[in-house]
């Protein structure tokens, strides 16, 4: 109360001022009742006056009831209302006479909406057909975000956002779920900031909702950003005057794209002024590089040998003049690559195998699903088998190997059209010398070879899946396990009918000097490879026994199941080699049914040979 009390303040009495503890003595003198009640009456007069000084700031600084503020449209449609604001807020409007206001105006608004919402029906369901309201393809370009609820453009559901949405869909647009530096269009509804679209009945203002206020606050940030670039701009100029050396003007920065902000009446009035915009067309598949159809073709009697002047892989394009092993490679007409074995003698680089599987054996516009560049392939899609033999395969299980692990990235060293990596990498690495090259193991490896990757993406091809790496040592004889070779089966691309089975017999490893243009490590390098149909369950049964498929078959087994076994194969995952087999005997199986009467009654015969330089 002393506080309260303002020195010097008015007496009791209304007479002269007078200091609190004076005021205080002088009613413990005054105990009749008038006193009292005179004090108690002035004393409530006070606090009435109090509470309307308060009502009357909090109206000035707009703190009072926010929800409620009427905005300046509202203003202009309803000249009276902010009179009968003030009176409600003073409790001077009785319920009754407040609805007595809507009498008639609660019918017009109802209609309205009812024909709005005609207007929105289609013939094919709920959705509304913005087609007349904007031009075609007029928001191409434009990220949208919409925030608060819509009353202008409501649809009938709870979501009153879902016309709104339709509207961009249909013109092209495109949708962020939050404001961001990428944003070109924020829509904000006529109704409350509701959330996600649907009413809450909070009745909180639309520019409270973070959308609004964050699209408010990069507008800002742009503003300035021009402001300190304009001051740059005028600085530099400064010094240019001043010094005569200085010649080149500031060169200001593109400042960020300002996010227009509209309400739902306005965002319809400046759709209508949009241009339309023709849709890009989507890239044509191998417009970057020349499609080539292969040059040489299997055949049951005839080798093909390295060229004089040409490298024989061809940097993975089919048909480049001397690309035997692109050629070998390439699928025949209406197929594409499903699986294949690669057998490698004592050298397999994996990521030419990849490489050249990727580019010549995938065919174009094969893909069956959509992808981006880079993107891998699962592990069971498309998955197919390296095998080669390994020189210090007996050595695993001694003492010298056991500290060794395996890599767990290699990222090639090579450039160009070979640059990639895989995971793991392709030999161990041991602890004492971590830079230096291990041994090899066998893994599931994810291989990526950048160009290839990117040439798949331009022309629809359909990604490798994961290559498995196997060994062979010296559990069997030198000779088999050295034989290089490429057998492969391909599927129809309609996904019907039988496919095909390929065996490419090369005298090189699969490595880019063995097939590399003339240089001081070229070598001469021989081809053949010839195509075997599948056949169907009655004819393969009434076709004879094929003395060739034997050998291959036989062959093939032999190298898949010559290791022995490593802590570090497979990176300690024992059932990655069985998943590893299972692929090859998919391959297999393929063999069997493919007919293989044209190479015996050419007499074609499979060696297993060792090399003279071993």
């Amino acid at each position: 109360a002393r506080e309260a009390w303002a020195d010097p303040a008015p007496s009791l009495a209304g007479g002269e001022p007078g200091r609190f503890e004076d005021q205080v003595a002088a009613a413990l003198t005054q105990g009749d009742d008038g006193c009292v009640e005179a004090m108690l009456e002035r004393a409530e007069r006070l606090e009435g006056e109090a509470k309307a000084l308060r009502f009357f700031a909090s109206c000035a600084s707009g703190t009072a009831a926010p929800a409620h503020r009427l905005t300046e449209d509202e203003l202009k449609a309803c000249p009276d209302a902010g009179r009968l604001m003030a009176n409600a807020r003073a409790g001077g409007l009785g319920v009754r006479e407040a609805l007595r206001l809507l009498q008639g105006q609660i019918e017009r608004l109802s209609a309205l909406r009812r024909i709005k919402d005609e207007t929105f029906k289609n013939r094919e369901g709920d959705l509304a057909s913005f087609q007349t309201i904007g031009a075609e393809n007029c928001l191409l370009g434009h990220v949208v975000v919409i925030t608060g609820v819509m009353e202008l453009i409501a649809g009938r559901g709870p979501d009153t956002q879902a016309h709104v949405r339709a509207c961009v869909e249909q013109l092209g647009g495109g949708f962020g779920t939050g404001v961001t530096g990428k944003t070109t269009l924020l829509i904000a509804g006529f109704g409350e900031k509701g959330e996600g679209g649907n009413r809450t009945g909070a009745l909180e203002d639309v520019k409270t909702s973070r959308k609004y206020r964050k699209a408010v606050e990069l507008n800002e940030a742009r503003e300035t950003f021009v402001e300190q670039e304009d001051e740059k701009f005028r600085q530099r100029e400064e010094e240019m005057r001043k010094n005569k050396r200085l010649r080149a003007p500031y060169k200001k920065k593109e400042p960020p794209r300002k996010i227009l902000i509209l309400r739902e009446d306005e965002f319809v009035e400046w759709l209508e002024k949009l241009p339309p915009q023709e849709e890009e067309e989507p890239p044509r598949w191998g417009e970057a590089d020349e499609r080539r159809e292969a040059t040489h073709e299997p055949h049951l009697n005839r080798l093909h040998y390295t060229a004089r002047r040409h490298a024989a892989h061809g940097g993975g394009d089919v048909g480049k003049p001397g690309a035997i092993l692109a050629d070998a490679l390439a699928p025949p007409p209406g197929f594409t690559f499903e699986n294949a074995l690669v057998s490698s003698g004592e050298v397999l680089d994996g990521l030419f195998c990849h490489a050249m599987l990727q580019r010549c054996a995938c065919a174009d516009g094969a893909a069956t699903r959509s992808y981006a560049e880079n993107d891998l392939a699962p592990l069971d899609e498309l998955s197919y088998t390296c095998i080669h033999w390994s020189s210090e395969g007996a050595q695993y299980g001694d003492e010298r190997s056991t500290d060794d692990t395996h890599s767990r990235q290699y990222v090639a060293d090579k450039g160009g059209w070979l640059a990639g990596k895989a995971k793991p990498g392709f030999y161990t690495r041991c602890p004492s010398n971590p830079t230096k090259k291990g041994s090899c193991y066998e893994a599931c490896r994810i291989v990526d070879v950048k160009a290839a990757s990117k040439l798949a993406a331009r022309r629809r091809k359909p990604l490798l899946g994961a290559q498995y790496g196997l060994l062979a040592d010296a559990t069997t004889g030198m000779g088999q396990p050295h034989s290089k070779f490429f057998l492969l089966r391909y599927a129809p691309i309609s996904g019907e009918g039988r496919g095909v089975v390929r065996l490419v017999v090369s005298s090189g490893n699969c490595r880019p000097a063995d097939y590399a243009a003339p240089g001081a490590s070229r070598m001469l390098i021989g081809l053949w490879w010839s195509d075997f149909v599948e056949l169907d369950d009655e004819t393969l049964q009434a076709a004879p026994h094929s003395p060739f498929r034997a050998a291959l078959l036989r062959h093939c087994r032999a190298l898949v199941a010559s290791r022995t076994p490593s802590p570090v194969d497979f990176c300690g995952d024992a059932g990655g080699r069985a998943e590893a087999l299972a692929r090859v005997e998919q391959l297999f199986a393929a063999c069997e049914r493919a007919d293989f009467r044209l190479a015996d009654d050419a007499g074609v015969r499979l060696v297993a040979s060792e090399p003279g330089f071993h």
